[in-house]
């Protein structure tokens, strides 16, 4: 089954997706020069060659291909795989490969947990947001974020610098900014304690990590405000919200309008 996305987001793309039962022995090689493909594993067993190297697969497990060469892939012949793809590119995309540990020199993804994660991609091939982009790039990118969340890959943190701790945080916000971020998770996210962190954002982006957040969430309330017809309170859930008041109030004190003043007065005319 395939299911043709399309999406064109702010700083990522997502073009397909798709699922397959393979039988036994099933293969197949292809090769990306500008996009990712990424396979991810839901149930069964079987290989992926890359590069002379040959990777031994379960569920859990998820391969990238990448560049011209590309890979070839083939269910076990006793228990043959059942796995759900999909296909991405974009800044963001090259951000997420980076939290992962995933390259073409190390292109296998395993996860602490499988149940969510095929859980999550399940539905979207599944279910899939006819004409409604926000809410298809939205379940993507949060099954994106648990991937990177639910991240087993060791993924070396120890010569990074400054903006790259930074950019880890920054690339988590904006994969997660539909629910409630505390800054606690981005420091278990990077491994470093809160206090560093906090002095990491201030000297590299000039405000804390609470800030950053606030501002990102009420960025995608500006945009929803003016391109959509959605409720405040569905806005205020968007960027993850549960109280449409508390969301109004932080608005209100950003832009020094309240949301619905805001809509009415800077709304894009059709």
């Amino acid at each position: 089954m395939e299911t043709d996305l399309n999406l064109i987001c702010e700083n990522i793309s997502i073009f397909y997706m798709g699922s397959q039962h393979c039988e036994p022995g099933h293969n197949y090689s292809t090769g990306f020069c500008d996009r990712y493909l990424i396979h991810y594993i839901v149930s069964g067993k079987g290989k992926f060659k890359c590069d002379g190297i040959t990777y031994n697969l379960k569920a859990g497990n998820a391969f990238l291909i990448a560049g011209e060469k590309g890979g070839y892939y083939e269910a076990d012949h006793d228990d043959p795989w059942y796995y759900i793809w999909f296909n991405i590119s974009g800044n963001m995309a090259n951000n997420f490969l980076k939290s992962t540990g995933l390259s073409r020199k190390n292109p296998i993804y395993t996860t602490t947990n499988p149940q969510k994660i095929s859980k999550r991609l399940e539905y979207l091939v599944n279910h899939q947001y006819e004409n409604n982009e926000f809410l298809n790039c939205g379940t993507m990118l949060a099954i994106l974020g648990d991937m990177i969340k639910y991240n087993a890959n060791e993924v070396d943190n120890a010569k990074k610098s400054n903006i790259e701790y930074v950019n880890m945080c920054k690339n988590y916000i904006h994969m997660n900014y539909f629910r409630k971020i505390r800054v606690d998770e981005l420091c278990s996210f990077v491994k470093i304690e809160h206090s560093y962190l906090y002095r990491l954002f201030i000297s590299e982006l000039g405000q804390s990590p609470m800030d950053y957040i606030l501002e990102y969430k009420l960025k995608h309330a500006e945009k929803l405000l003016r391109s959509t017809e959605y409720s405040i309170a569905d806005i205020a859930l968007a960027i993850g919200y549960d109280d449409s008041f508390a969301f109004s109030k932080m608005f209100s004190k950003k832009y020094g309008i309240s949301p619905l003043k805001y809509r009415n007065r800077f709304k894009i005319q059709v």
